[in-house]
């Protein structure tokens, strides 16, 4: 099963792995199905690279690194915020650092490799994450208050009759950390942090997102200053959509109320095709332009005195410009991003009855998103699932985002 899309698997298990001089250096060894052929030993100093890369992949995307490659050498002026739900937030970290100190074994100028250095060295700017610059969201329960403590990732939730300084008390006698109360405070704190590092890690609510059922309102926050030209944020996510469980939450940094989802989507919150995104090592600059043009446009109309509202009934119905996609994008949609992680766990697990795990799998998922209605036809769930990583499926994570 799944033979007719073996190159297309090929290809993305390719993009996934580090180059084999890298595994060589590094002293791993890799089958050639992809995956490591034994557990690496420590010993050596190489242990630090080998530990973090020991099943021979990277945690984060190459496309995501090669799109800050360009945004540096197009001289743009940007910041990045790492969001997650997730506990695996430090070897994303560790990567991500190891990159912008040009010692990542893909990018530090050797092997033919580029040369990666934003650690502030040289005139560029610093992006790396010390602890200082990573912290934990904190949601009250209704909703209208948002913290943030900076300077852990280790959360300490407060019982109904303490405070957050309560439940931090042993922190804040040693000041390692930070705590920014209030939307207005958080966002104008999150512009002076990204002018000390261009980089920030952020540990969303979990435990708030869950208790409300997954809903859009109390998922990962998004203050956004619509009158300000200057500033794009861009939120990327596999889990971003429009429904009521979308995995961001824009808000207006003015009032506090929520953006209408379809003003929001496409240009400041884009939905991460997985698929495209390992394969395609321009994925996000695209979206980045594409997002660009949307707020120019915007801008444009508010400039020239136009209301701002989507004349949504003007566009072709949804179901119709679903119908009429290509085939490859129709796939991408449909299948392929849904099959990818069921063959990646059926190689992983190597069932008696892979076929069967396979549909198994796929009805296990297809509540997850929903694609357009045929008219005069109540809603209904497709086959499409964007998985967060491929790791996923080799130790339990929670979605993240970058």
């Amino acid at each position: 099963p799944g033979a007719k899309l073996k190159n297309e698997y090929e290809k993305v298990r390719k993009a996934l792995n580090l180059p084999k001089v890298v595994l060589d250096d590094l002293g791993i060894n890799v089958r050639g199905d992809g995956q490591a052929a034994e557990e690496v030993v420590p010993g050596g100093s190489k242990d630090a690279l080998a530990d973090l890369f020991f099943d021979g992949k990277f945690f984060i995307f190459p496309s995501f690194f090669r799109t800050m490659l360009m945004l540096k050498k197009a001289k743009r002026d940007f910041g990045i915020i790492f969001r997650t739900f997730g506990a695996d937030s430090m070897n994303v970290v560790t990567e991500f650092n190891r990159f912008c100190e040009g010692t990542h074994p893909c990018y530090n100028g050797k092997n033919n490799f580029p040369l990666a250095r934003f650690d502030g060295s040289k005139g560029s700017k610093n992006f790396i994450l010390d602890q200082s610059h990573v912290g934990v969201v904190h949601r009250s329960p209704n909703m209208s208050e948002i913290s943030l403590v900076m300077g852990t990732v280790k959360k300490q939730n407060p019982t109904q009759t303490q405070t957050l300084e309560d439940a931090y008390t042993k922190e804040l006698e040693e000041k390692r950390i930070k705590i920014i109360k209030n939307s207005d405070q958080v966002y104008v704190s999150m512009l002076e942090m990204l002018k000390e590092s261009s980089s920030l890690g952020w540990i969303d609510d979990y435990l708030y997102w869950k208790r409300n059922d997954e809903k859009q309102l109390a998922s990962k926050f998004m203050l956004v200053d619509q009158s300000d030209y200057n500033i794009l944020q861009i939120f990327f996510d596999e889990s971003i959509n429009d429904t009521d469980r979308c995995i961001a939450d824009p808000r207006d940094l003015m009032d506090g109320t929520p953006i209408p989802r379809r003003e929001a989507l496409g240009k400041y919150i884009i939905t991460c095709d997985t698929l495209k995104a390992i394969t395609d090592p321009d994925y996000f600059l695209k979206l980045i332009d594409q997002a660009e043009k949307l707020r120019e446009e915007e801008i444009n109309q508010i400039e020239k005195g136009v209301e701002v509202e989507k004349a949504f009934e003007e566009v072709k119905d949804e179901w119709e410009q679903f119908q009429s996609l290509p085939e490859d994008e129709y796939l991408r949609k449909t299948i392929y991003p849904l099959l990818y992680p069921a063959l990646h766990s059926v190689n992983l697990e190597r069932p008696d009855d892979p076929i069967a795990s396979i549909a198994m799998y796929m009805l296990k998922y297809k509540h997850r998103v929903t694609l357009p209605t045929k008219p005069g036809e109540p809603p209904q769930t497709c086959l499409l699932y964007t998985s967060p990583s491929p790791r996923d499926r080799q130790k339990s994570r929670m979605p993240s985002s970058a």
